[in-house]
């Protein structure tokens, strides 16, 4: 009877002492797990040019020079987007003088591709998606305004 007592006591020891261990770990794949997802609508671009290649579809933009170029020390401001369905490629029309007031980005990134640090600085500000070329190809245009 006393053997039984003593495993009980050390089984429930146990799973005190681990539970912490088992609860970080639990948490840390559910965070790893799950993707950092932004919309962001934006007003300061201008569309240089679209294509499509392999069913897919690009709209090439320019991040007009002003606050976001010097905030977030953009050198090369021509970054390349994939647009969200042929729907909005086909509605975009270069050959007209079309202005477009602005376009709404949607961003998915998965964590596990970026350094810890760098993913909690996209948490912080979601606009520095923009800031890199590298970036680029976690971000697609969902929609355009007139």
């Amino acid at each position: 009877m006393k053997t039984r007592s003593y495993v009980l006591l050390a089984v429930i020891l146990l799973a005190v002492a681990a539970s912490p261990k088992l609860y970080a770990l639990y948490q840390e794949r559910i965070h790893f797990n799950k993707p950092l997802v932004s919309i962001i609508a934006f007003a300061d671009l201008s569309i240089k040019g679209k294509f499509a290649r392999e069913e897919k579809y690009y709209l090439e933009v320019e991040i007009e020079r002003g606050y976001y170029t010097k905030a977030y020390d953009i050198d090369d401001p021509v970054r390349t987007y994939a647009l969200s369905g042929k729907e909005l490629y086909d509605q975009i029309q270069l050959d007209e003088k079309t202005d477009y007031a602005g376009v709404t980005l949607k961003s998915v990134v998965h964590i596990r591709e970026l350094a810890s640090d760098e993913a909690e600085r996209l948490r912080m500000d979601p606009f520095l998606i923009i800031s890199d070329q590298k970036y680029s190809k976690y971000v697609e245009i969902i929609n355009l305004s007139k």
